[in-house]
């Protein structure tokens, strides 16, 4: 027994120029090669929010992904990511775009 958990969890923030290039779409297309689970989001800050979880080695695969390669035409000036959580189940039950409600009501 190796005492790793089965699965763990991170929160992430993408900074730089990641808006209007497709990040979301191609950070959704590698998570799912790689199994992932959990939500991705283009920010009003500009920034990629998400949290994914599943197996450590393909999460840090992930993690790498979103640190040094991105989409084409981004610049990844840095990423915030938390501390793995251990999790014993999955908390999503796939990988999610969620896009941010930028409508304007009224006239």
């Amino acid at each position: 027994m190796s005492g790793a958990p089965p699965l763990i969890g991170v929160k992430f923030e993408v900074f730089g120029k990641v808006d209007k290039v497709d990040f979301v779409k191609y950070a959704h297309l590698e998570a799912e090669r790689l199994g992932l689970y959990g939500w991705i989001e283009e920010t009003k800050d500009r920034t990629i929010k998400g949290e994914i979880e599943g197996p450590p080695e393909q999460v840090q695969e992930m993690q790498q992904w979103l640190c040094s390669k991105g989409s084409p035409g981004c610049q990844i000036d840095k990423v915030d990511a938390s501390e793995p959580i251990p999790l014993q189940t999955y908390t999503h039950k796939a990988i999610i775009v969620d896009k941010p409600h930028h409508q304007h009501h009224g006239k």
